[in-house]
């Protein structure tokens, strides 16, 4: 695995207040079950665009804590600055180390659904889905496919898509038609090269009502299969080699 790919849920684009409303969550979240925090360096941003290109970050000193960071003041930075970062950290339950997250309201240039939310993670938590034998590593494993459902599933989106990059300058933004339409028929080897287009990554999601399982499984075999709480069909390709023929009949409800 790299050392500088840093694995991005991607949210299928909603409208304004929508997105705010799933950037609240996330940080509701994270902040109850995982202690998220600024700790120091992190805080909130603003990105700045030329037409539809990201040329800067401009922090935002009026957000001291997290503590500052309420729905009430999350909304008036959004309606003041519309395109917002938040970027801090947090911790698993008995890991030893901490985890970096940006988490960002980005612009996806549709009229109607403007925005989607951003969950930049930090690279290790790509890095460690491989063992030194490129055996999966199931514990990092679990670790994404739980940041997945609590960051991406968001009853709010039709979906969600883990996309790696190193900055938010590689972001490929869609709708929730792009993605049944990249799931449905997914690109070629030779066009998911050369980039530009939606390719599932390590776990992406669509709602039930846009996509089954029973729909998803002839076209991508041996896979992660599971519908969340909020509405969501999971596909996730990390599993074990050798599981994959018993991965193949496995359904299980997750919550987010």
């Amino acid at each position: 695995m790299s050392d500088y790919l840093k694995t991005a849920l991607v949210t299928a684009s909603v409208p304004m207040n929508d997105g705010c409303t799933m950037l609240a969550d996330a940080i509701d979240l994270l902040t109850e079950r995982y202690e998220f925090g600024f700790r120091g360096y992190g805080g909130a941003a603003r990105l700045c665009f030329d037409g539809d290109k990201l040329v800067d970050e401009l922090r935002l000193d009026v957000v001291q804590t997290i503590d500052n960071l309420g729905r009430a003041t999350l909304e008036q930075l959004v309606d003041q600055h519309r395109w917002l970062s938040v970027t801090g950290s947090f911790r698993f339950e008995g890991a030893l180390r901490l985890f970096d997250i940006n988490l960002a309201l980005y612009p996806t240039f549709d009229p109607e659904r403007p925005v989607c939310l951003i969950s930049h993670l930090d690279a290790s938590l790509y890095k460690d889905l491989s063992n030194d034998d490129d055996s999966l590593n199931h514990e990092a494993a679990d670790r994404m496919r739980s940041l997945g459902i609590l960051l991406g599933a968001h009853e709010l989106t039709d979906g969600f898509n883990a996309q790696n990059f190193e900055s938010f300058h590689e972001v490929i933004t869609f709708d929730g038609a792009a993605l049944k339409e990249a799931l449905l028929h997914p690109a070629s080897v030779r066009a998911a090269y050369k980039g530009g287009v939606i390719t599932p990554g390590t776990i992406c999601g669509i709602k039930k009502a846009m996509l089954t399982l029973n729909q998803l499984r002839p076209i991508w075999g041996p896979a992660e299969y599971f519908e969340t709480i909020t509405g969501h069909s999971i596909l996730s390709d990390m599993i074990d080699d050798e599981d994959d023929d018993d991965d193949d009949d496995d359904d299980d409800d997750a919550t987010s």
